[in-house]
């Protein structure tokens, strides 16, 4: 039986998700205008308690790593706002117009920091709960370079027609960006949905895909009431909304956590970070790091 205590950290995370949520109905500015950092840095610092006292955690093991997922995920979303405001036009934010510029982008920056590790250490958990952990492995997918050069052809052609077809721009992006950087992180070994397929372990998919419309539902059940908060322009499927997202909207949290996968580990193969050494039963390992 493990008997680690569930670190002070993970405390620290409650608080701040309770402190968040009360902000996103209590709107005391100014910080209430910090009601994103507070929920998903919370949400973070106590999903990695949660792990660091049943098995390995990013914090406890890879701290660098999470110091990683900082810099990338700022960066990928920041490059999201972007092609956004360039012409997707899928997202707008209430106005702050009383907040200097300079403080908004710092308070955006912030924010944005934490889409990564959020969707790692949420995956995690999933894969540390009974029915994931016992999901038995399937007949795998033959990965060769066939298969990898077509979803790389088409990768890059989702992303040129995302220029094309704006109002379709946030699915053609997601979806080439997980096309075009999976298969070349499976040809040079490193973590990928590809190998996942190929091994015919499903875990780490499924974990990605039902923790992500977790945290989606969440975070627009703490949007809706939350001043600032984001709106949505979702053309073709704006019927029958939850919160302010379009009930079909939620099919692209799984794609977007797919997305932040494969950046993620396209990037450590760039900066020569090792792959984890494998142990199926430990969710760090799992989902690469």
């Amino acid at each position: 039986m493990n008997t680690r205590r569930f670190p002070a950290y993970g405390w620290l995370g409650v608080a701040l998700v309770a402190a968040g949520q009360a902000m996103t109905l209590v709107h005391w500015r100014p910080l209430s205008d910090y009601w994103y950092s507070l929920c998903w840095y919370g949400v973070a610092l106590a999903a990695d308690a949660f792990l660091a006292r049943r098995h390995r955690s990013l914090l406890t093991a890879r701290p660098r790593e999470a110091v990683l997922m900082l810099l990338v995920s700022a960066s990928a979303w920041w490059a999201l706002e972007w092609a956004n405001a360039g012409g997707f036009g899928a997202w707008g934010y209430s106005p702050s117009d009383d907040v200097p510029r300079w403080l908004q982008q710092l308070r955006s920056t912030v924010a944005f920091a934490s889409l990564v590790p959020v969707t790692f250490e949420l995956a995690m958990v999933a894969l540390a709960m009974g029915p994931l952990a016992r999901l038995p492995r399937r007949r795998g997918l033959p990965v060769g370079p066939t298969l990898r050069a077509i979803m790389m052809v088409c990768g890059a052609a989702a992303l040129a027609a995302a220029a094309v077809f704006p109002s379709l721009g946030l699915a053609l992006v997601l979806s080439g960006v997980v096309a075009l950087l999976d298969p070349w992180s499976h040809r040079r070994g490193r973590p990928s949905l590809l190998g996942c397929l190929e091994r015919g372990d499903l875990r780490l998919p499924v974990a990605l895909a039902t923790s992500s419309l977790v945290w989606g539902l969440a975070g627009e059940a703490w949007n809706y009431p939350a001043d600032p908060r984001w709106t949505y322009h979702v053309p073709y499927i704006e019927f029958w909304y939850v919160f302010e997202m379009p009930l079909l909207g939620y099919l692209g949290y799984p794609l977007f956590a797919f997305a932040v996968f494969a950046v993620h580990h396209a990037v450590r193969g760039l900066v020569g970070a090792k792959p984890a050494a494998p142990d199926p039963d430990d969710p760090l390992s799992l989902v690469g790091l």
